[in-house]
């Protein structure tokens, strides 16, 4: 049986959907990982598991099933948002071992786009308890990620920003980035400087207001540049698993 040589993993609040149109298109070469506490089932089952998870949590079933493949294969990595914080702690901390042949990473989130709404979580989020997740998403996106997210969740997710950003050093794995340059959500530039240390990381930067630009269906204002860029880390994730880079 093939196995896998990419796992891919979504963002904050979100399901294995934002692969889904990637996936379908790489085969069985590639599989798609949940972070944890996260589930495509019952909202408040979940909402009640994320309330009371860590960051730490999220991220370790990707590198359970990581260490699982890498011990037989090569096996790069596919990453958005959350998920590419998460395994850059991962891989800064040594937990990614043997070291993955390639990380793909789209949009990471290394700095919000409004600081202040996770800075302040602690003072506001008591007060609402849940934050409305709805804003700027069709209808048709609700299957796949959730109205509603505990602030519990939004604090953990500013502790992940606080230790990301802070990261000094990682080992030498090829990387390729690609940053939306009008990204609504995570700020562009704060994930160039990021990368700027690192040689062996390429950036892109590509003409698009999306953040995930991998996941159109079901947007609104979706361009032709979006499937271009879209098409554009289609086909570097198609190189990792052929072994081209």
């Amino acid at each position: 049986m093939l196995k896998p040589s990419l796992l891919l993993s979504h963002g904050f609040a979100n399901s294995s959907a934002e692969w889904a149109e990637c996936q379908a298109l790489l085969g069985p070469v590639a599989e798609t990982v949940l972070l944890g506490a996260h589930t495509v089932t019952e909202h408040a089952a979940w909402a009640d598991r994320f309330r009371t998870s860590t960051w730490q949590d999220w991220g370790q079933p990707v590198v359970d099933r990581y260490t699982v493949l890498a011990q037989s294969h090569p096996v790069s990595l596919g990453l958005i948002s959350t998920s590419a914080s998460l395994m850059l702690m991962a891989l800064a901390s040594g937990q990614l071992q043997p070291l993955p042949h390639h990380i793909v990473l789209v949009d990471p989130f290394i700095e919000a786009q409004h600081r202040w709404r996770l800075r302040t979580v602690g003072l506001w989020g008591p007060l609402i308890r849940t934050v409305d997740w709805t804003a700027g998403k069709q209808p048709e996106e609700y299957q796949h990620t959730y109205k509603t997210v505990p602030y519990e969740a939004l604090k953990q997710l500013h502790k992940l920003r606080q230790v990301c950003s802070r990261i000094q050093t990682l080992p030498v794995v090829p990387m390729t980035v690609f940053v939306s340059r009008q990204d609504p959500v995570v700020n562009p530039d704060s994930t160039q400087r990021f990368f700027r240390r690192y040689p062996w990381a390429q950036v892109h930067v590509l003409d698009s207001q999306l953040h995930a630009m991998v996941r159109l269906k079901g947007r609104k204002n979706v361009m032709d540049r979006d499937y271009q860029n879209q098409s554009k880390i289609l086909a570097t994730l198609r190189r990792c698993v052929s072994g081209a880079i």
